[in-house]
């Protein structure tokens, strides 16, 4: 994990001198940083990155914009994982009914979230009625491993690849 942590670093600093550090792309490489830290158990620090990733994602492309809701899904998460529950419900919350307008409520990523606001409710000990799990399963086949981590109650991160430009 650490050497991905060093390329993802490598391409972010290389994204922020061709692009500038604000550009989609970079931020793109500051969001998958948090979850790749998170990996790795470093919450904090993916706590960190994750934070900043999903503010100026929201500033620079809007709270809409798919990569902006992946961001905030992966905030919530590492909240959830660092016992700030109430934070990550608030978070996730919000995330999950922008995830339904903007991508639908079957599409994958809404899934994860919505799976993931399952372990967070739970975590708070109120349960969640969405059959998010089964309907990721349907989506994506059992053996996928977002499927298999929701399986075993894990939380799902969410890693973005930019688009070429």
């Amino acid at each position: 994990m650490g050497s991905a942590i060093s390329e993802l670093q490598e391409v972010r600093l290389a994204y922020g001198a061709s692009l500038g550090l604000r550009h989609p792309h970079t931020l793109v490489c500051l969001n998958n940083l948090a979850a790749a830290h998170r990996a790795q158990g470093d919450s904090s620090t993916g706590l960190t990155f994750a934070r900043q990733a999903a503010r100026e994602l929201e500033e620079v492309l809007g709270p809409r914009h798919p990569y902006t809701l992946a961001a905030e899904q992966n905030l919530a998460v590492l909240h959830a994982e660092t016992s700030e529950i109430g934070t990550a419900l608030q978070i996730i919350d919000a995330t999950i009914q922008r995830h339904r307008e903007v991508l639908g409520p079957d599409h994958p990523d809404t899934l994860r979230c919505a799976a993931n606001r399952a372990l967070i409710r739970r975590a708070t000990g109120v349960p969640d009625a969405d059959d998010a799990a089964d309907r990721l399963e349907n989506a994506l086949g059992k053996s996928r491993p977002a499927v298999v981590a929701l399986e075993e109650g894990r939380y799902l991160h969410r890693m973005l690849d930019p688009h070429p430009f």
